[in-house]
């Protein structure tokens, strides 16, 4: 077998970790820090705890983002709350324009698995306890 045929090889056998055994794969990612995001666009990240058999998620250490419109505050929102509350000076940014962001911290959240749309964590979390690590 060429070096190549043996990356390959060994690129699938990575792979095949989480495709052959997904609760392998999640067991190896307690205690990691994921995103989740909502289906009402509210987005929690923190450090995965459980999960069960209905895709509840139990996070601890979380920061809750909601996207509220700005028309939902009418002129309660002035120029210098929204720089404090979008954390930023620059009343152009195409991004947030006509949104505030509100942000919250909770030591521990529950997010139900009926309303999760995505789970996300960083490539070098994943490479590193998924597809690195030997079976336990």
């Amino acid at each position: 077998a060429t070096q190549r045929d043996l990356c390959r090889l060994n690129k699938m056998a990575e792979h095949d970790v989480a495709q052959a055994n997904p609760r392998e794969a999640m067991r190896r990612i307690l205690g990691c820090t994921v995103r989740c995001t909502l289906d009402d666009g509210r987005i929690a990240t923190g450090r995965f705890v459980c999960l069960d058999r209905l895709r509840n998620l139990i996070l601890c250490d979380v920061i809750e983002l909601r996207k509220i419109p700005s028309s939902s505050y009418g002129s309660y929102v002035d120029s210098a709350s929204r720089k404090t509350l979008l954390g930023t000076d620059n009343d152009t940014n195409a991004e947030t324009e006509g949104y505030i962001y509100s942000e919250r911290k909770l030591s521990q959240a529950m997010v139900p698995g009926k309303r999760l749309c995505k789970i996300e964590i960083a490539k070098e979390t994943w490479e590193k306890n998924v597809l690195r690590t030997p079976p336990l």
